[in-house]
């Protein structure tokens, strides 16, 4: 399938011209980054008045959308004037927001806390960082939505298999996004809605087309046999395998928190290879609703935060806040004073400050009961053994990336076969590769595929690993 032509569209998406009388043109699809794309056109007036930065370049018959991000003017003897326009994907705009998560009350962030649905934590992060922010709209891309549901099933978990939380803080959401859908195999990708004009940023999965497959597709096999296996280079590779994280959290010197976990015994000798995290992004104290998202299960009684029969978290009592004994009154009408306690019921609530006739400060639980008198929510802080099981899940998810590395990796000849690209098997799916020369039978997936239409005609190639 040839390259024809290519649409210019404008800052609104539509199409203002079309160039069918490019030099060549390369068309760089990646299942788990952005990918590229490269223009190269005789510098006319037409090119140049097309071709311009942040203009948009579709294809019939293809279903992305890239953004010119850089031109180039050359001239030689033999080529004469040559424009090159080159750019990302669409998705590439992620790349110009952090996760962060701001509190305008007082000034601080709080840390996203993701937990569940792998599919619904990605689309919430790019909704609530891209497209609808909740403490700054100047953050929000007006042409940017959220496209369908996948409906893909998997669920955060840790190295074991048991599902965890993760927060994150200050990430680039382009990088953060598809690193976590890389872990779960899953790719992402921003179409064009035509009708709308809007940008759809979707989640997706390829298609299990290996021969163990149990869905009933038709297995994809590449082998020196079917003479469609260009290349393949296998590597088995243990020099950066780490299998236990210590990892710091919150605090600085020697009141930094840590944790080094025991999750596993059989780590010692010579088997035990040791890496050190920085999680300090990761906060101990967090507030109600972070909390309730965190742990579904847990519930608020008095001043603690409990899941189960245990105390996850208690509150955290803004010690600089002072009050009047008329105060005090007014929002406990049974309060009473005793000496230099405040009590409501029995119970303190307030303790003189020393040295002051009039003032008094809360205590843990008389805050908690000031809270719920005005209306609002505190933060809570965790305990030291949940926080730091908090931790080990950050770290684990960094050792996840240090395991023995084996690859298998090559290049398939897509034009030869019983099986064409596009129509039997696309990006991201599962084939089965079979190398009779290296004993090696493997399932891999196509990460990437280029296309390259030029004077020598029509070439693509297609990476699997």
């Amino acid at each position: 399938m040839s390259i024809e032509y290519i649409e210019v569209r404008n800052k609104n998406r539509e199409v203002i011209g079309i160039i069918d009388d490019f030099i060549s043109i390369i068309w760089h699809k990646m299942y788990y980054s952005v990918g590229d794309f490269e223009i190269y056109a005789q510098a006319t007036k037409n090119h140049i008045d097309l071709l311009k930065e942040a203009n948009y370049i579709t294809r019939p018959n293809d279903d992305m959308i890239g953004i010119i991000e850089k031109l180039k003017i050359t001239t030689s003897a033999q080529d004469g004037d040559v424009i090159v326009a080159s750019g990302r994907f669409a998705k590439s705009i992620l790349d110009r927001r952090l996760i962060c998560k701001y509190n305008k009350d007082n000034y601080t962030n709080q840390p996203t806390v993701m937990r569940g649905n792998v599919e619904e934590n990605i689309r919430k992060a790019v909704k609530d960082n891209a497209i609808s922010c909740s403490f700054n709209h100047n953050r929000d891309i007006p042409i940017l939505a959220l496209g369908s549901l996948s409906n893909l099933s998997k669920i955060i978990v840790d190295e074991s298999g048991n599902a965890t939380e993760r927060q994150v803080s200050y990430q680039n959401l382009l990088s953060y996004t598809d690193e976590m859908l890389q872990e779960y195999e899953y790719g992402a990708k921003i179409l064009l809605n035509d009708d709308s004009k809007l940008l759809e940023y979707k989640v997706y999965s390829g298609e299990d087309r290996s021969i163990e497959n149990k869905v009933g597709n038709s297995p994809v096999i590449f082998s020196q046999d079917y003479d469609n296996l260009v290349q393949g280079d296998y590597e088995n590779d243990t020099s950066a395998e780490k299998n236990v994280a210590l990892t710091g959290g919150e605090g600085e010197g020697l009141e930094r928190f840590y944790s080094i976990p025991t999750y596993d015994d059989t780590r010692g000798g010579l088997s035990r290879r040791e890496l050190f995290v920085d999680a300090s992004s990761l906060s101990s104290v967090l507030s109600a609703t972070d909390l309730q998202y965190l742990f579904p299960t847990g519930r608020f009684v008095g001043v603690y935060f409990i899941v189960g029969t245990r105390r996850y978290a208690e509150i955290v009592v803004d010690s600089t806040s002072q009050y009047s004994l008329e105060t005090l009154k007014e929002k406990f009408p049974n309060g009473e004073t005793d000496g230099v306690y405040f009590d409501v019921d029995g119970l303190t609530y307030a303790i003189l400050v020393y040295g002051e006739e009039d003032k008094y400060t809360l205590t843990q639980l008389g805050y908690k009961a000031m809270l719920d008198v005005e209306g609002t929510v505190g933060n809570y802080k965790l305990y030291n053994l949940v926080y730091s099981s908090m931790l080990d899940g950050a770290g684990r998810q960094q050792l996840s990336l240090l395991n023995i590395t084996t690859v298998y990796k090559g290049t398939i000849n897509v034009t030869f076969g019983n099986w064409v690209l596009n129509r039997d098997y696309f990006l991201g799916d599962l084939i089965t590769i079979q190398d009779n020369k290296l004993g090696l039978y493997m399932n891999a997936r196509i990460t990437e595929v280029t296309e390259v239409q030029d004077e020598n005609g029509y070439t693509i190639d297609a990476v699997y690993e």
